[in-house]
């Protein structure tokens, strides 16, 4: 099973072998709330699959460059406003 994709606060990782349906698994479990590190990714691939996965959402879609267990990727989550 590949570790390129972690899913948290669930950390099981997931495998799809088709791109469209690689985007719409993880914005669903982004719509559940799920925040979704992705290793191995340049920073064009991020920056698509950043506006991907808000268009997916329905909602803004921020993408951080982390290291996760010495794995260098991009953490994505819906943005959430502050409330005053």
């Amino acid at each position: 099973m590949s570790e390129r994709v972690q899913m948290n606060p669930d950390p099981r990782s997931i495998v799809i072998k088709s791109n469209p349906m690689f985007y719409r698994a993880l914005a669903t479990r982004m719509k559940e709330g799920s925040r979704v590190f992705i290793s191995d990714m340049s920073r064009q691939s991020a920056s698509y699959a950043r506006k991907r996965l808000s268009e997916l959402v329905g909602d803004v879609v921020l993408g951080y460059p982390v290291q996760v267990s010495g794995k260098d990727g991009y953490l994505f989550h819906v943005h959430k406003p502050k409330s005053k």
